[in-house]
């Protein structure tokens, strides 16, 4: 896949409220960042547990993320979002000996796909996966990204949680195209509140979407959020150490040229953050 056709694939009307969209790293017609919602929430909990100098298990992290979710509905953001590919959801159907690993048979297998769920070659989300291979180099705990992988799946397979429908767990189709696409603000006064989305699947291939700006606006509520649930945590200083942390992440990635973010797509937001 190269830039010139998702240039032809994108629509001017075709656009997403920002507040209103799950952050996800590859589909059709996205909103993209690294990792999606559980990326972004990863690397919250992360800067958390650096101005907290405290450590967060698997309870902490799984009561935050549904209390997150619970609370994003009055925001206007209705899904939250990870993603895997097909080898890793055969692979883990495989090992879980489950036919179907979206929809498990009974308990046996739901336990066995959530336990088998931070293994590597079961992580689909190339992000994720690093994070879980080469935490140091990511800027966050190995455990922390299971206990968060695993947090998300426990609701995902809980018909019986009044949150499951605001999990959206999906699977990624085609051979992963290395060249990223970026978007990029140019003029922010424009069309306020709103970004296009991207389509970058063409049946055969995909590529990581990263509105790299438009993504702030969601690290904007994590941090308000985050700060709420601790009145001495300023939400500007927190909304700084993720766009810090995400910067490390992307360094390290090498996710895109200056470049190749300039020629993929020019689009309008509103970039001032009200804080």
């Amino acid at each position: 896949m190269n830039h010139e056709s998702i240039h032809q694939s994108v629509s001017p009307s075709i656009n997403q409220s920002i507040h209103q969209s799950c952050y996800r790293l590859l589909s059709y017609g996205v909103l993209g960042t690294l990792g999606g919602d559980i990326g972004e929430f990863i690397n919250a909990m992360a800067v958390m547990e650096d101005i907290q100098q405290r450590i967060f298990y698997m309870e902490d992290v799984s009561s935050m993320m549904q209390e997150y979710v619970r609370t994003m509905h009055g925001r206007g953001k209705t899904k939250f979002y990870m993603h895997t590919d097909e080898a890793a959801l055969k692979a883990i159907g495989t090992a879980a000996g489950a036919s179907d690993p979206l929809k498990p048979d009974n308990t046996t297998q739901r336990n066995a796909l959530i336990a088998l769920a931070t293994k590597p070659e079961h992580i689909g989300c190339q992000h994720l996966k690093g994070m879980v291979s080469t935490p140091a180099e990511y800027g966050v705990r190995k455990e922390l990204v299971e206990y968060a992988i695993k947090s998300f799946l426990n609701v995902f397979y809980d018909d019986t949680n009044p949150l499951r429908d605001s999990f959206l767990y999906v699977v990624s189709q085609g051979e992963l195209v290395k060249a990223p696409l970026a978007a990029r603000v140019w003029s922010p006064d424009s069309c306020p509140g709103i970004a296009p989305l991207l389509v970058p699947n063409t049946g055969q291939s995909q590529s990581t979407v990263h509105h790299k700006a438009h993504v702030a606006f969601f690290r904007q509520d994590l941090s308000r959020f985050f700060a709420f649930k601790n009145a001495i945590i300023d939400p500007l200083v927190f909304f700084k150490k993720m766009q810090a942390l995400s910067k490390k992440q992307e360094a390290h990635l090498k996710v895109y040229t200056e470049t190749e973010e300039t020629d993929v797509i020019f689009t309008s937001l509103w970039d001032r953050w009200p804080f």
